[in-house]
């Protein structure tokens, strides 16, 4: 789901900027002709005739993909993450790209095998990334910390992403929600009640308007946040809730979704300061 998700949105970047391309190339080149006295129409609908076939073979391009998917997802409502998926996913995918490193390392995060996840992490050259890749790499970065309760060192992460990520996020705020989130545990274990406030809700209020999303990662943030704030009876109230929510909500249609799911809120626990230390 969440690479569904994310060719989703990459097409529609594309798209978008393909169509502003042509337009400008069909202001540019009627506006040339019309100076010279022929006509501004004809050559600006050539400019758009041109998005149109850009369009289709990004369209075609982008189905090709998914198709290429159709193993993993045949994995994933079968079994959920595991051995078979990784395995499915170096055939599928051999080339050793940083998008497929990253996306790998991210599969490996949700697996909590954390150090195979920060052995692929370190060998992805941060020199030159695009935003995107930039953002997806310091989040799986946050991930691995953060999972793996290792809070002074996702401080640290934070800290150093965090003016980039920001940015970001407010450019993309459906991109950033992951961000969002994974920022506002992280400032609950500094003891940063307001700056965590303000991300979880920037990330509440963005998962409102996305309706094929499930708000349970939310939830389970707010639980793990509220835990780490040293509130444990909110806490409990508020896992109540999420344990509700998993059970419950038709998003998480598949049995290894609400497993995940399960598994994360079960942690939220060890982020209470009593259960935690930081170095």
């Amino acid at each position: 789901m969440k690479y569904a998700v994310k060719v989703a949105y990459t097409l529609r970047k594309l798209l978008i900027s393909a169509l502003g391309a042509s337009l400008l190339l069909g202001v540019l080149i009627g506006f040339l002709s019309s100076r010279d006295g022929g006509s501004f129409v004809k050559p600006f609908l050539c400019a758009l005739i041109a998005y149109l076939i850009l369009s289709l073979a990004l369209i075609f391009l982008i189905a090709s993909t998914l198709k290429k998917e159709e193993p993993l997802q045949k994995i994933l409502a079968e079994k959920g993450y595991g051995d078979d998926y990784l395995q499915e996913f170096d055939r599928i995918y051999p080339a050793q790209t940083t998008s497929n490193k990253l996306r790998k390392a991210d599969v490996l995060n949700t697996m909590q095998r954390y150090a195979e996840a920060e052995q692929l992490l370190a060998t992805i050259p941060t020199v030159g990334l695009s935003d995107d890749r930039k953002m997806e790499y310091h989040n799986c970065r946050l991930d691995l910390f953060l999972g793996s309760h290792r809070i002074q060192e996702a401080m640290q992460e934070l800290a150093n992403c965090r003016k980039f990520m920001d940015i970001y996020a407010n450019a993309h705020p459906e991109r950033g929600v992951a961000y969002g989130l994974n920022a506002g545990v992280i400032l609950a274990a500094a003891g940063d009640y307001e700056g965590s406030e303000h991300y979880i809700k920037a990330a509440e209020h963005t998962l409102e308007g996305m309706k094929e999303q499930s708000p349970v990662l939310a939830m389970i943030a707010r639980t793990m946040q509220l835990y780490a704030l040293g509130f444990d009876r909110q806490a409990e109230e508020q896992a109540a809730k999420t344990r509700q929510e998993i059970e419950t909500s038709p998003i998480l249609s598949e049995e290894w979704q609400k497993q995940h799911m399960r598994s994360l809120l079960a942690r939220a626990a060890e982020l209470a300061p009593q259960n935690t230390t930081k170095e």
